[in-house]
């Protein structure tokens, strides 16, 4: 926990607001650090629903809450025009590129239909019946022109994206949905971003909503960010990488440094002219209203259980 505190302090400086999402937060005097920060805290739920197989991935459900929360105060969030999610051992250094008007998947991601997927492959034996099932319900849910497309799902390393705000409404609802039914990150993501951008461009809306691959990604779910590309981040060669070790405090201490002595200065002048540098979008209009997407879905009371 100390060493996400010291990477929150190292951000907090460069965006509008932050949020931390675990099971536990910590103890007092943490919330308090983390206030201090001007970090919000979501607990997830103690009691989440069962879910099979080693991953234990259900935060989307917790991005959906801090979307909903922006809807719904949208005067006090006005200024915010996207939401970035990243793990907190992907370590992201603040020449990362993303476009704050796209929906940001890592690389990688396949497309697959329902009904012909091999359950041998990956962990689809364990998830492929409730994404059926979560398809199902989002089929009915839907209006009829776009129900052919509710046969495919999406699955993908989900440890970083990003949801633009005229997707919020379409994105939150589908990933209620999704939660519901115990779909995990890796599928519940990028098919929820997929839909959103599908969508929305076959209703001749919004059409510069599409999906970004995200890129200048070093490695994979698996590997490890050791001394040779620390060095890389601070030559300003590598924009971002996984896995950071957050209980190797010389690598933690490091990469902080990184973003402490980027200044408010240096983010100016090096991104001035770079529309998918990480801090080009913090003004940006919105892409469309998000009122049309209310049009996608029939009236539904997605609440949890």
């Amino acid at each position: 926990m100390e060493r996400k505190l010291q990477l929150f302090e190292a951000y907090s400086k460069h965006f509008l607001a932050m949020v931390f999402i675990a099971t536990n937060p910590g103890d007092q005097s943490r919330r308090e650090m983390l206030k201090s920060l001007n970090v919000n805290v979501l607990t997830t739920p103690t009691n989440p629903p069962p879910r099979n197989g080693f991953f234990d991935e259900f935060s989307f459900d917790e991005v959906a809450d801090v979307l909903d929360i922006i809807q719904q105060n949208d005067t006090k969030y006005s200024a915010i025009t996207s939401v970035l999610y990243i793990h907190a051992d992907f370590a992201l250094s603040p020449r990362f590129r993303f476009s704050s008007n796209r929906l940001s998947i890592l690389p990688g991601w396949s497309i697959y239909r329902t009904d012909s997927v091999d359950r041998s492959i990956w962990h689809w034996s364990s998830y492929l019946s409730k994404s059926k099932i979560a398809l199902a319900e989002i089929h009915d849910a839907v209006n009829p022109p776009l129900r052919a497309s509710t046969k495919n799902v999406v699955m993908g390393w989900a440890d970083v994206y990003s949801i633009p705000r005229a997707a919020f409404s379409t994105w939150s609802q589908l990933a209620r949905i999704f939660a519901r039914h115990g779909v995990i990150n890796e599928v519940a993501v990028p098919t929820s971003s997929t839909y959103a951008s599908v969508w929305a461009a076959s209703r001749g809306i919004c059409s510069s909503l599409r999906i970004e691959t995200l890129t200048d990604v070093y490695g994979s779910c698996c590997t490890k960010i050791g001394d040779s590309e620390l060095l890389a981040f601070k030559n300003r060669t590598l924009r971002s990488g996984h896995r950071l070790n957050l209980q190797n405090a010389s690598h933690v201490g490091n990469f902080t440094l990184i973003w402490q002595n980027f200044s408010i200065v240096q983010r100016t002048n090096e991104t001035a002219h770079d529309e998918t540098s990480l801090f080009s979008g913090e003004y940006m209009k919105k892409v469309c209203d998000d009122s049309i997407f209310t049009k996608v879905f029939k009236l539904l009371k997605n609440k949890k259980k």
